[in-house]
């Protein structure tokens, strides 16, 4: 067996678009409604702060802020009270955020935004995928004999990875593993 003759594959979550799974961009409007209404709840005010503060710098990037930079920002922020980041630049901003939220603990809004937008993200990409057509070359690739195993690299695929392989009875460890 030679380890240079494996086939790899290395995808990035746009692959799961097409099975039904979310978008970037359409998760991080379910975490963040663009709407937020005349009286959103603290959370979600405290998230649309957090959003607009961190867009600032994504936009000199040419992006805006998605869920995961929210994420870690709030992550940031709950992680600077409990001093397991440290981190200087934290304090300007919680400063800057504070008056905002009088009547609140800023910290424990940041960790209640942070295990909201991880609710939400679990939910959104835990849905089964509604089409896996897209996928079947994944599979054929695999199981060629040309091919000495192969090697999928990606984050959210295994939902979609372990239907195709059972399929024609193949667990996803035996295409995924040398043969």
């Amino acid at each position: 067996m030679d380890p240079l003759n494996r086939l790899v594959f290395l995808f990035g979550s746009g692959i799961s678009i097409p099975g039904g799974l979310p978008s970037t961009d359409k998760i991080t409007a379910t975490v963040l409604p663009t709407d937020r209404g005349n009286r959103p709840n603290t959370m979600v005010a405290f998230l649309g702060v957090v959003q607009d503060l961190v867009n600032e710098y994504f936009e000199e990037q040419g992006r805006s802020a998605n869920y995961e930079d929210l994420y870690y920002a709030c992550k940031q922020l709950s992680g600077h009270k409990s001093g397991n980041f440290e981190n200087p630049l934290i304090l300007p901003f919680i400063q800057h955020i504070r008056p905002l939220f009088p009547e609140t603990d800023v910290y424990d809004l940041a960790e209640e935004a942070a295990k909201h937008i991880a609710i939400v993200v679990v939910k959104q990409l835990s849905k089964p995928p509604r089409a896996l057509d897209h996928l079947s070359f994944i599979y054929d690739a695999c199981v060629a004999s040309q091919y000495d195993g192969c090697n999928v690299f990606t984050l959210n695929m295994i939902v979609f990875l372990k239907p195709i392989c059972n399929r024609d009875s193949w667990s996803l460890w035996t295409v995924l593993a040398s043969r």
